[in-house]
């Protein structure tokens, strides 16, 4: 499957990304991984252990594959401790 989804970069991810990114999917990749393969595109260092998904307030597995989310609209958040 190839399609389109938007993420929604919030807090510090945003001064990397902006607000929201839309970018074309192919095949039914993890939420995880079309996070770090933009990140790796854009040059941002990224973490990905601090990654936390949501979907309409609901968080949602990293490992969740794009195809099974029924909302375009996914919201990332990057939760690191001590800062």
């Amino acid at each position: 499957m190839a399609g389109k989804i938007c993420l929604e970069f919030r807090g510090l991810l945003s001064r990397y990304f902006g607000d929201t990114v839309c970018t074309d999917v192919e095949d039914c990749p993890s939420i995880k991984d079309v996070v770090i393969k933009l990140a790796f595109e854009r040059g941002v260092p990224l973490d990905h252990g601090y990654l936390l998904f949501s979907v309409k307030n609901n968080y949602i597995d990293p490992e969740t594959s794009v195809c099974s989310i029924e909302s375009s609209k996914i919201v990332v958040h990057y939760v690191y401790f001590g800062g």
